[in-house]
C-alpha cells in the first residue's frame, strides 16, 4: 500500500474517486483511490494485492506455531 498527497490542478473537486488498473510492476490489478479534502490536493492511496506465495508462507508459519 502506498499513500501520498498529490498536487493536481485538474482535480478541482471534493469527494472520492477510485479505479482499478493493471500494473506491470507487480503483474496484478492495483486499486487507486483518490480522496479530495481540498480542491487540487487529493490523497492518493494505492492498494497492491498480496502475492499468493506470501499468504501461503504466512499460513504455514502460523500452522507451525499452533502445533
Amino acid at each position: 500500500m502506498k499513500i501520498r498527497f498529490e498536487f493536481k490542478l485538474q482535480d478541482m473537486w471534493i469527494g472520492a474517486y477510485w479505479c482499478q488498473q493493471w500494473s506491470h510492476e507487480c503483474a496484478a490489478n492495483v486499486w487507486h483511490v483518490w480522496i479530495c479534502f481540498l480542491p487540487c490536493l487529493p490523497l492518493h492511496i494505492q492498494v497492491f494485492p498480496v502475492a499468493q506465495h506470501t499468504i501461503t508462507s504466512w499460513f504455514r508459519s502460523f500452522q507451525k506455531k499452533v502445533r
